[in-house]
C-alpha cells in the first residue's frame, strides 16, 4: 500500500517580492558652478517641456473633432478605410484601437452594426475563498474537497467588451451610417 506524501504547497514557494526602501530625504551632493548652469537650463527646459505639452493636448483636442470628419467624408467618398492622411504639415493616424466601451453602447453597437463587438471573459479569484483553501487548491482544485457552494464562489467571471480588430477596415461599407458607428467605437486618433 503507498504512503500519501505531502507535496509542498504551491503558494508557499512562491517568490517574494522584495519591500521597497522607504522614502527618505535624498542626500545633496557638491555641484559646480558649470553643472549649476546645466541643472538651470534642464529646470527651464522641464518648465517649457509641460508648458508645449498642454499646448499641444489643446491643439490636439481642438483638431480631433476636424480630423475625424474629415476622414470619415473621404472614407465615404472612396469607399475604404483610407488610413493616415495630412493635414497641413500633421500627420494624422486613425488606428484600429479604441477605448473602453460600455454595456449600453455596446449592445446598441451590436444591433445596428453585427459583428463589430467582441465580448471575452476573465477569471479572477475570489481572494476570501482562495485563502481559506489555499493549501487544497494547491495540491488539486477537483480533488480538493472544497464544498460546491464555495467551489462555485471560488473564480468569479468578468465580461469584457471590446471592438473587434479590424473593425475600422469595415467603417466605409456602413455608407450614412458611418459616422455613428466611428463616434461609437472612438477610434484612437494620433497626431505627428
Amino acid at each position: 500500500m503507498s504512503e500519501k506524501v505531502a507535496k509542498p504547497n504551491l503558494f508557499s514557494s512562491a517568490k517574494k517580492v522584495d519591500k521597497k526602501e522607504s522614502k527618505k530625504e535624498k542626500q545633496s551632493l557638491d555641484i559646480t558652478p558649470e553643472i549649476q548652469e546645466v541643472l538651470l537650463n534642464y529646470k527651464e527646459a522641464k518648465t517649457n517641456f509641460k508648458t508645449w505639452e498642454g499646448k499641444k493636448k489643446i491643439a490636439e483636442g481642438a483638431l480631433k473633432p476636424y480630423a475625424a470628419e474629415a476622414y470619415l467624408k473621404e472614407c465615404k467618398i472612396q469607399k475604404r478605410h483610407i488610413g493616415s492622411f495630412q493635414l497641413g504639415d500633421v500627420l494624422v493616424m486613425v488606428q484600429d484601437r479604441y477605448g473602453t466601451i460600455d454595456e449600453g453602447v455596446a449592445t446598441i453597437v451590436d444591433e445596428n452594426f453585427p459583428g463589430i463587438i467582441v465580448r471575452t471573459t476573465e477569471y479572477l479569484f475570489d481572494q476570501e475563498v482562495l485563502a481559506q483553501y489555499i493549501n487544497e487548491i494547491s495540491e488539486s482544485l477537483q480533488k480538493s474537497g472544497i464544498p460546491k457552494a464555495d467551489l462555485e464562489r471560488l473564480i468569479l467571471a468578468k465580461e469584457v467588451i471590446s471592438v473587434k480588430k479590424g473593425a475600422i477596415e469595415t467603417l466605409a461599407s456602413y455608407g450614412d451610417k458611418m459616422a455613428d458607428l466611428f463616434n461609437a467605437i472612438s477610434p484612437v486618433i494620433a497626431f505627428k
